[in-house]
């Protein structure tokens, strides 16, 4: 029985550090997304407009890009939530280990953090099925 609670904590310890690793992960590829759907975006409004002859209309493409460029928004928003989050994880922590009496907060920079990665992933949907519409075949 001795064993048990030592691998509770390890397993703790190794899903925490997890966590960290794929909200880290999670937060780069919206990033990625957001701001290589932009570019794409502008590169194909670049390479139309540079056609010999040159179109007499241009898609409207203003409404995906201003979704790419909220989600990159939301994404960095939700980089330094998190990393908020975690500071206040850690004052919280520190205070508890020396027997200090803490409010527990943490919670609500996780939920914060949550909601502006889900909105980034919903902008850049959002920005494609925009981009999709004003694509002429």
């Amino acid at each position: 029985m001795t064993g048990a609670p030592q691998h509770a904590e390890w397993h703790l310890t190794e899903t925490y550090k997890t966590l960290i690793t794929l909200t880290v992960e999670a937060l780069k590829m919206l990033a990625l997304v957001n701001g290589g759907a932009a570019v794409a975006v502008l590169t194909y409004l670049g390479n139309l407009s540079a056609r010999s002859p040159p179109p007499t209309h241009l898609p409207e493409i203003k409404p995906a890009l201003l979704c790419y460029c909220g989600g990159l928004v939301a994404t960095v928003v939700a980089f330094i939530a998190a990393y908020l989050t975690q500071l206040r994880l850690y004052d919280e922590e520190i205070a508890l280990r020396t027997g200090t009496h803490v409010r527990r907060l943490h919670h609500v920079g996780v939920v914060m953090g949550c909601l502006l990665a889900v909105s980034a992933a919903v902008s850049f949907g959002f920005g494609c099925w925009k981009a999709a519409g004003a694509i002429v075949f």
